[in-house]
């Protein structure tokens, strides 16, 4: 037989030519008993051939007086069968594809507003919608809506699920912890505060590169217990994690407006550090900010 031929195979030379045939067992079983067997002529390549994810073989069956049937192997239609599993390929391709961008997780969480919750939810959507261009999938949780459990046993345990690299809080909020409901603000009650005692777990628990605390005193220290920053794991001196806070002098229409500022340029510009977006937003609006660890990290790991 010659290279890629067609041959006609009858019951003259089935024997010889059948266990020649470069093509599945399921295909020659069906030549040789189904068609050759029962007195018909097959016309078949010497080989299969691969079309995207579909191996096969296409062939002729013709009896006489009867038209041609045009066949293939394993009984499907080849173009119907291709797409499907073309369309298989392309799908994995593309959740493959975006999950390997989004394989890092944020974690953000709307406080006590209390009295401009509008611009609690503005900076923190914007937040939302940056971190997930910039190749994060964000969660967002507002406390005071929790009613299962108290909302500081639930938000700390999805802290502990340690696989947050970016921690954003905006909300009230002091030097030993992060006011959550009206009764956090008010009376740290209810489990409406979360303290930093509470938080406190170091880098053993938790892999934060970036925790950031839109909230007054966030960044001050702690003369009765843990300083935030060190309570999520970040020592003043880390090179590859950063803290941001204020020390109880910003405002708190200025601070949002500050972060609506520093997310835009981080997303526009994700090669830049975390510095570059803290000198690019207005300078009146970052009064009184702290920084811990290092701040020429890049948001985007």
């Amino acid at each position: 037989m010659k290279k890629d031929s067609m041959n006609y195979e009858d019951k003259t030379n089935v024997n010889q030519i059948v266990l020649l045939l470069g093509v599945s067992e399921g295909a020659k079983t069906d030549i040789l008993l189904n068609s050759i067997n029962a007195g018909k002529t097959v016309k078949i390549p010497e080989r299969e051939i691969t079309y995207y994810d579909w191996r096969g073989v296409g062939y002729i069956v013709r009896a006489p007086g009867i038209k041609a049937g045009y066949l293939i192997s394993g009984g499907v239609s080849g173009g119907g069968s291709v797409v499907a599993m073309n369309l298989s390929s392309i799908t994995s391709t593309i959740v493959n594809t975006i999950s390997a961008y989004y394989k890092y997780n944020a974690l953000l969480v709307e406080g006590w507003p209390y009295p401009f919750e509008v611009c609690s939810k503005y900076d923190v959507w914007v937040a939302n919608l940056s971190l997930f261009l910039l190749g994060y999938s964000p969660v967002l949780m507002v406390p005071r809506w929790t009613t299962e459990q108290p909302p500081d046993e639930k938000l700390l345990s999805i802290l502990k699920e340690g696989k947050w690299k970016i921690f954003y809080f905006t909300g009230h909020g002091d030097e030993d912890g992060l006011a959550l409901t009206k009764e956090g603000f008010e009376k740290k009650r209810n489990g409406g505060a979360l303290e930093a005692s509470e938080i406190q777990g170091g880098s053993s628990l938790y892999n934060f590169r970036m925790v950031i605390l839109n909230s007054c005193d966030s960044g001050s220290p702690n003369s009765e217990g843990p300083n935030l920053w060190g309570a999520f794991g970040i020592s003043e001196t880390s090179q590859n994690k950063c803290f941001l806070g204020f020390n109880g002098t910003k405002t708190f229409l200025g601070a949002s407006l500050f972060y609506t500022e520093f997310w835009f340029y981080s997303v526009f510009y994700p090669q830049k550090t975390i510095k570059n977006a803290i000198d690019f937003a207005s300078f009146k609006f970052k009064i009184g900010l702290k920084i811990y660890g290092n701040p020429n990290i890049t948001i985007k790991e």
